[in-house]
């Protein structure tokens, strides 16, 4: 007979249960770890692009500020300074009116760079014109995100997300323009769309509700909260009713891919509930009101193939006429 001894089981139970634990807290550790090196690399690369930008400022005002200091000894020595600068006017005004465009702009993008601060290392953004609207059909609003690999106070170095494309471009040329910065924006907005059927009960769209709190509830690292849940379409002529959802992400934009991954898993979720629930709208089609022209439409090409055979046939007539 063989006994089983209670007390090695626990034991071996524990052991397992502090293996778990202790691989799963070394997971997090190495996760954490690398978040926080990957933080303080940004950090030192915004620090010492920053000191750089810091030094041309000053490299600029000091060049100034000696400028008036040896005007103001000139003038104290009695020495008039205006002579020589009038005598430069003319090539002061000639090199003004060759070089004034490029210099405005170059001095807005200096201008930008050092007050308006648009956009740090690291960071994602998207540059559209000032009456630009967004793209409306998904999220985020633009699609096109640059991420800032450099910056000086005359170019910026932009990485295109999407492509890796290395990119650099003039201050000046963007001076003007309205730049998207998705790091310091707020937590991100998700909207999914939720296609149902025109039988739909209100009792079923509140089942769906209530599954879609409880499941933001469930993934509290994820989502943060349901913003709305409202209806955006009626469409009688397919039988369909749209349904809109907007969720707060716990993060910005600036972290594109884990918000994409997780909208894809949120609308999985929910096509699940509506399929279950039997609501879910399968089929649609949009009803276009097409005009086809009578030269260009089957009544035209009828009239133009009984034109040709009356002309095939009455060639044949003359033929055999003149025969």
């Amino acid at each position: 007979m063989v006994y089983i001894n209670e007390s090695d089981i626990f034991v071996q139970a524990l052991g397992k249960i502090y293996i778990y634990i202790y691989f799963l807290l070394l997971h997090m550790f190495i996760c954490e770890s690398y978040t926080l090196t990957c933080c303080i690399l940004n950090l030192i690369r915004i620090i010492r692009n920053s000191t750089l930008i810091d030094n041309v400022l000053e490299n600029i005002f000091n060049g100034m500020f000696y400028f008036a200091l040896a005007l103001t000894i000139m003038s104290l020595l009695e020495i008039n300074p205006w002579t020589l600068l009038v005598s430069m006017s003319t090539v002061l005004v000639s090199f003004a009116f060759a070089l004034g465009p490029s210099a405005a702009k170059m001095i807005e993008g200096m201008i930008m760079i050092a007050v308006r601060r648009p956009f740090d290392l690291g960071d994602r953004i998207t540059i559209v014109d000032n009456v630009g609207s967004p793209d409306n059909s998904d999220d985020p609003g633009y699609h096109d995100t640059w991420i800032v690999e450099g910056c000086n106070l005359f170019s910026t170095t932009l990485r295109l997300s999407r492509t890796n494309e290395l990119s650099t471009v003039n201050n000046g040329a963007i001076a003007n323009t309205r730049i998207v910065n998705h790091g310091r924006s707020l937590n991100a907005l998700v909207n999914i769309e939720l296609y149902t059927r025109l039988d739909v009960t209100n009792e079923q769209i509140e089942i769906v509700k209530s599954t879609l709190l409880q499941y933001i509830r469930d993934n509290p690292r994820v989502w943060a909260r349901l913003i709305n849940f409202r209806i955006i379409k009626v469409d009688t002529a397919n039988h369909l009713i749209i349904y809109s959802a907007r969720i707060e992400h716990v993060k910005s934009w600036q972290e594109i891919l884990p918000i994409l991954q997780a909208k894809g898993d949120l609308e999985y979720f929910c096509i699940q509930i509506l399929l279950k629930l039997d609501i879910h709208y399968d089929h649609y089609t949009t009803t276009n009101n097409v005009y086809i022209s009578p030269d260009r439409g089957l009544l035209g090409l009828l009239n133009n193939v009984s034109l040709a055979s009356i002309d095939i046939d009455s060639s044949d007539d003359c033929h055999q006429h003149k025969e």
